[in-house]
């Protein structure tokens, strides 16, 4: 029996074909193409849509070792980079003129996903041409992504909780032409930013998250809707706004922005926010 089995064993193993590996790691479902199964049964990327041009990871690896670079080893192909920036922004690009609406979407990169630098300026370069911009969430991240606005129309948001020598180091950035746009997540911060703004004889610029009352779906609905711990509540807007035609001196609100939550498959949940944040909005 033990010799039957290591035939069959054998037989199928002679049987595998290079389809019967993409299928299994189901390939073709999430590389969009940019990864496939070559004729020698390795994976290989394709880096640029729409070209046969493709490079296989294990001549990639075999050269490594040639050359005696140590592993692990990170390969990183920037045009697939380039790819996804531009498929995203033209998606909307496309939708926005499908649907007559009278505005432009402007994508910000998160730094906190990758602060390589390489990996900041292709997405910055790719993007440039439909306005895309970076968020930071801390002062670290804030000071990192600083040196790529070469541009003073690059957006920059910072959200994450501020103290005063962040919101100081924004209000320099301000001064100094750049589009950065803090994101007041409490009345305290408001309060710090225009303090500043006055002491240094200056305007600022800000936006404002609120707090819904819709709430998000799944594993992390607790971090959005009214129950979450970041955010302005409705009557702290309300106060926030008297405030700010009070003192005057030309501080400008720009931007609402508000957080549901993450991975909502609930597209109700979603429709939900939009109108309310669109109420909240024209009443403003």
């Amino acid at each position: 029996m033990a010799g039957a089995d290591i035939r069959n064993d054998a037989d199928r193993a002679d049987a595998w074909t290079v389809a019967d590996a993409a299928e299994l790691y189901r390939i073709n479902v999430w590389s969009d193409g940019f990864f496939v199964v070559n004729d020698k049964g390795h994976v290989a990327v394709r880096p640029f849509e729409d070209e046969a041009l493709s490079i296989d990871v294990m001549d990639v690896v075999a050269e490594a070792r040639r050359r005696n670079v140590g592993f692990p080893l990170l390969l990183r192909f920037q045009e697939v980079l380039r790819a996804r920036v531009r498929r995203l922004c033209q998606s909307f690009a496309d939708a926005i003129a499908d649907s007559g609406y009278g505005n432009e979407y402007r994508a910000v990169y998160p730094i906190k996903v990758n602060q390589l630098h390489e990996v900041v300026e292709e997405v910055l370069d790719a993007g440039k041409p439909y306005g895309l911009g970076l968020e930071c969430g801390s002062k670290a991240e804030l000071v990192a992504t600083l040196p790529h606005l070469g541009s003073d129309e690059t957006l920059l948001i910072c959200n994450g909780v501020k103290d005063p020598s962040m919101l100081a180091l924004i209000l320099s950035a301000q001064r100094l032409g750049k589009n950065v746009i803090p994101v007041m997540e409490k009345y305290a911060e408001f309060e710090q930013l225009t303090g500043l703004a006055e002491e240094a004889g200056a305007t600022t610029r800000f936006g404002v998250r609120i707090r819904l009352r819709t709430a998000g779906a799944g594993r992390w609905a607790d971090s959005g809707g009214y129950r979450s711990k970041f955010g302005i509540s409705l009557p702290e807007l309300i106060e926030l706004v008297g405030r700010l035609e009070a003192i005057g001196g030309g501080h400008e609100f720009v931007l609402l922005h508000f957080h549901l939550g993450s991975q909502i498959s609930d597209i109700q949940r979603l429709k939900q926010a939009a109108k309310e944040v669109a109420q909240i909005y024209a009443d403003l």
